[in-house]
């Protein structure tokens, strides 16, 4: 009995593997066919444990113990989880190596910033943001309320970087029940520029932040 706990563990850990597997890979949209592969060798060993819980008999007439198939299924297991970190820093080493374009004109950007109250480390995430090392750009923030826990925050770094355009909007009350999207809608409609770069009270970024995204946009065949 012992030994099927422990092969229904193994599956349970090559399960997960695979479902962190794909989120991975579909993130960085690398190594399609490999992936492929993988899937496939997931898809033998959920075989192999479903033989090995469903169709025991069926094991055992073809000479094989049941220590022998556990084993195997755990060297399986250890293959698998092989081939995914071999796979993952080759993904990993590929993606360091994306270098973004040279950036050869600096179009204004407006950066929209939706805040709800005073999240762990709020001015130092946006500092980083009043920090960009850009030529011409924006902040913009949207909050739901007039006595929101963000503002003396954001008034704070207003007053410390005077030479950076803001606004902060306060927009009431959602009429749906999607705040940050109606937030959002709220900035773009009072936004000076048709750059936008869009992200949550938690991130923190580099100073060329705004360089590698305006670079990205060069390209006459990107857009949304």
């Amino acid at each position: 009995m012992h030994r099927i706990v422990v092969a229904a563990l193994a599956a349970l850990s090559l399960t997960a593997c695979a479902a962190q597997t794909q989120r991975q890979f579909a993130t960085f949209h690398l190594f399609d066919d490999g992936f492929e592969l993988l899937q496939a060798f997931f898809k033998t060993g959920r075989l192999l444990l479903r033989l090995l819980l469903w169709h025991r008999p069926i094991i055992l007439r073809a000479s094989l113990s049941l220590p022998m198939i556990v084993t195997f299924f755990l060297l399986a297991l250890l293959a698998g989880s092989l081939v995914y970190s071999v796979l993952a820093i080759v993904a990993s080493l590929r993606y360091l190596a994306v270098r973004p374009p040279a950036l050869a004109k600096a179009e204004p950007v407006s950066i929209l910033k939706p805040l709800h109250g005073l999240d762990l480390g709020l001015e130092s995430n946006l500092r980083t943001f009043f920090e960009q090392d850009y030529a011409e750009f924006e902040i913009l923030f949207a909050v739901r309320e007039s006595h929101d826990a963000a503002i003396p925050v954001v008034e704070k770094l207003r007053a410390e970087y005077p030479h950076i355009p803001t606004r902060l909007i306060i927009t009431g009350e959602p009429p749906y029940p999607n705040a940050k999207v109606y937030s959002l809608h709220k900035m773009m409609a009072v936004a000076a520029y048709d750059l936008l770069v869009m992200s949550d009270s938690d991130i923190r970024v580099t100073r060329d932040l705004l360089k590698s995204i305006a670079a990205e946009f060069q390209d006459a065949k990107l857009g949304v």
